[in-house]
């Protein structure tokens, strides 16, 4: 059974606060600050079956009765990604959200995008 330190590391990778998972839900919103695809280790164009079954067996190696008080807030995590990406209307808008997002970053002038090039001067 993995350490109290792999289970912070991993909730802290996920950028999931421990105290996060207590605080009530509102709406039905989506977060793309969290890659939900990642959280169940499934591919983007993955299907309903696959992302069940990822789900089923990570609630099942991670579930709060197996490995301890910290799989709480990694069973809230995993419950939260597969609510979302369950939900036909629910991942749409999370995945436009996403390339959205992606679409912001690539735009930075970080990036060396041509729009946001130096001009030489003379």
């Amino acid at each position: 059974m993995p350490d109290s330190d792999f289970w912070l590391t991993l909730i802290t990778k996920l950028r999931l606060e421990p105290n996060e998972a207590s605080k009530p839900k509102t709406g039905r919103c989506v977060d793309i600050g969290k890659n939900y695809y990642r959280i169940l280790q499934v591919s983007e164009d993955a299907d309903l079956q696959v992302i069940s079954a990822a789900y089923r067996a990570l609630a099942k190696r991670h579930h709060p009765d197996v490995v301890g008080p910290l799989g709480a807030d990694y069973m809230t995590l995993l419950n939260e990604a597969h609510s979302v990406l369950t939900n036909p209307a629910l991942r749409a808008t999370y995945d436009k959200q996403r390339d959205h997002s992606k679409d912001l970053k690539e735009d930075t002038p970080d990036n060396n995008n041509e729009r946001f090039a130096k001009v030489a001067t003379p």
